[in-house]
């Protein structure tokens, strides 16, 4: 579940942290096809809670470019490569 890896837990720190040290980053895809998993990061607490959506992928883009140390222009152009 992408949306997951924003949570605030220790579940998804994991998601986050085995994300950037297990999937190569020519292998890296962001999705939004979990409609239950919106992120969690969204600070408009009625989209937070709302139907995951497409226009949701920059909070997961977000997400992982900070745990991987990246920019999220950066890690947009990785999976965009």
């Amino acid at each position: 579940h992408a949306g997951r890896v924003c949570d605030q837990t220790e579940r998804a720190e994991s998601l986050r942290k085995l994300a950037a040290s297990a999937i190569p980053r020519d292998r890296l895809l962001l999705a939004s096809d979990a409609p239950f998993a919106t992120p969690q990061n969204i600070e408009d607490a009625f989209m937070r809670e709302g139907r995951n959506e497409p226009s949701n992928l920059p909070y997961v883009a977000q997400a992982l470019a900070t745990e991987m140390g990246f920019s999220i222009s950066e890690l947009c152009a990785l999976v965009r490569a």
